[in-house]
């Protein structure tokens, strides 16, 4: 029978290994999860927008839709540029996975709450 100093060593050894995913699986877990993130602050910027176009006079109509237009098209740019930030390796050859992945998808949250604050 092994001690249970041996078994515990053995424990803290193997431990990191399982507890740490690889690069590939924390990869797309991010970007599945800023693209939901994404898809639904895009609907709720739209559902938004329609609830502005029913409280506003018929003359001003064509004036803050295309405001409306040039807000989607921001949101939009920026998630785009969210994801190709995610997909292209940073500088250095290397990808920006590792310890600062939650402060990335934090900070993509913080920029898109930005944008859509200067929205509303």
């Amino acid at each position: 029978m092994r001690s249970p100093a041996a078994l515990l060593s053995a424990l803290l050894l193997v431990a990191p290994a399982f507890a740490q995913q690889d690069d590939g699986t924390q990869q797309e877990m991010l970007r599945s999860s800023v693209a939901r993130q994404q898809q639904s602050e895009a609907f709720a910027l739209q559902l938004r927008q329609q609830q502005q176009l029913l409280q506003i006079a018929p003359e001003q109509r064509q004036a803050l839709e295309t405001l409306q237009l040039q807000q989607r098209q921001q949101f939009d740019n920026l998630s785009e540029q969210q994801q190709s930030s995610l997909r292209a390796p940073q500088a250095g050859g290397t990808t920006a996975w590792g310890p600062r992945l939650e402060n990335r998808a934090q900070q993509m949250e913080t920029d898109r709450r930005r944008l859509l604050d200067r929205v509303q």
